[in-house]
């Protein structure tokens, strides 16, 4: 679902971001550790990979915050840290674009605080 969001009946966009969410927190997700770390790894690639999903992306971490602001936070964290590993030691301008792309978004939707986000560009 993560992969294929977006491509087809663009018009129910809304509708499968909703139903996605509810995967991603469902206590199948959230209890075992191994189904975490698979939708954690998947949406990170996906992330780096698709820039014209960044904005479906950041739209779906936003709706998954409103659920369980912890699991949020772990993705979070693991998308910043993506951007040390995919900018500083691999060198993928495009790939970390993608990445700042996803957190500039989450700044607009107030997921990060703006002044934040300032302090780590710096």
């Amino acid at each position: 679902m993560i992969i294929r969001i977006g491509d087809e009946k663009r018009e129910n966009v809304d509708e499968h971001l909703q139903k996605l969410k509810a995967q991603m927190v469902s206590a199948f997700v959230l209890k075992e550790r191994g189904h975490k770390a698979s939708v954690t790894d998947t949406l990170m690639s996906c992330i780096q990979v698709m820039p014209h999903k960044v904005n479906l992306y950041s739209a779906l971490l936003a709706l998954v915050a409103l659920d369980d602001f912890e699991f949020a936070t772990e993705l979070l964290t693991a998308i910043v840290e993506s951007l040390n590993q995919v900018l500083v030691l691999d060198g993928n301008v495009y790939a970390s674009k993608n990445i700042m792309r996803l957190l500039g978004n989450l700044v607009h939707y107030g997921l990060i605080n703006s002044e934040v986000f300032c302090q780590f560009l710096l």
